[in-house]
């Protein structure tokens, strides 16, 4: 259809004969569609003008939410990045300033593939370890069985000995199979030890109201320290709830140890206690001869002894089933000590108190 001014304009200006020429025609039909093409283009812009404000609004609040977005993500991947990068040296790491988001993407995905192969190599090494304790746990118990024996037939080939040549020894002879006796009696101590050692915290029992003033007095009796050693327990240790055997081997050893060194005429022995909120810190101090600085790692190490073992009977194995157990709870052990100015040994043991300042008697 042509349009109304199309058609004035043709009749004004053009005659019948023209109007009839197949090329005029085909001039009016292009002109009459560029008119349509016209309209239809120009309906097309009104309606796309016709958009509310609102929508447009709201198109651009989503734009600028997610561009924020962006932002907000690409700073979390710059913050894992950095977290992943920690045990990095400083001069390895990369710089995240400047990285788009997938550029951090894809290094992400690098690092957490590597940390996944670390991650898998260190379970294959615990299964390796747990395994090679599980070995040397059996072999201690192979290898002290197969010992034990033997020591008794020496101990007792000794006892024999001496019966049967009583009125021919002579007293070097006497005090040689009692320094074999001695000898046999030590390599048994050891054997336990390492035994006590290789199972010490591995035995689980079950947790239970522990009252510690019970506790270290039945310690204290079960040492029954000399006349000359005087024992002093705070009064304010709690209830706790904890495994009794397990405190009991450490109070007990710390004890002991400070009863055993101990030089002086009137030895003093003093037990205390301090509550840093759910962690119990105890502390056994002596005013024995003391321990130089340089050795207050080493005597936690088994095997490890101050003083010549014929001198103080010992197998420096204590103190490391001490640590050994304190440390498989979670806490930490000490000591503070100068040569002449006595011991302190202080270790902590994570349990809840459940009373405080009170006895169950």
């Amino acid at each position: 259809m042509k349009t109304k001014l199309l058609s004035n304009q043709i009749k004004k200006y053009l005659g019948q004969e023209e109007l009839n020429n197949p090329k005029v025609l085909a001039l009016i039909d292009a002109v009459n569609n560029s008119y349509g093409h016209y309209e239809k283009d120009r309906e097309l812009l009104e309606k796309a003008m016709d958009l509310s404000s609102n929508e447009l609004n709201e198109a651009n609040t989503k734009l600028r939410l997610e561009s924020e977005d962006n932002k907000i993500a690409i700073e979390r991947l710059k913050v894992s990045l950095q977290i992943l990068q920690e045990d990095e040296p400083e001069n390895q790491r990369l710089k995240v300033e400047n990285l788009s988001i997938n550029d951090l993407a894809e290094i992400i995905q690098a690092e957490t593939a590597r940390r996944k192969i670390a991650e898998q190599k260190y379970k294959a090494n615990v299964a390796n370890l747990e395994r090679s304790n599980k070995e040397l746990d059996q072999f201690a118990y192979v290898v002290s069985h197969d010992l034990k024996a033997p020591l008794r037939a020496i101990a007792s080939l000794a006892e024999w000995i001496e019966e049967d040549l009583e009125e021919k020894l002579t007293p070097e002879s006497k005090s040689n199979l009692e320094l074999l006796r001695g000898r046999v009696l030590r390599m048994e101590s050891l054997i336990h030890g390492i035994l006590a050692y290789s199972k010490a915290g591995k035995v689980t029992g079950d947790l239970k109201l522990v009252n510690v003033n019970k506790l270290i007095n039945d310690i204290i009796d079960s040492l029954n320290p000399a006349p000359h050693i005087k024992i002093t327990v705070d009064e304010n240790l709690p209830t706790i709830e904890t495994e009794e055997t397990k405190l009991y081997q450490v109070l007990g050893n710390l004890i002991s140890n400070s009863i055993k060194y101990n030089d002086k005429a009137k030895g003093t022995i003093n037990v205390k206690y301090l509550d840093l909120e759910g962690v119990c810190q105890f502390s056994v101090e002596d005013n024995g001869p003391g321990i130089e600085k340089e050795y207050h790692n080493r005597i936690f190490m088994i095997f490890q002894t101050l003083s010549a073992r014929d001198e103080i009977e010992s197998t420096g194995i204590g103190l490391s089933i001490v640590k050994k157990i304190v440390e498989e709870q979670g806490g930490k052990i000490w000591v503070e000590s100068e040569p002449g100015q006595g011991a302190k040994f202080i270790f902590t043991w994570p349990a809840p108190i459940k009373i405080k300042n009170k006895s169950l008697a």
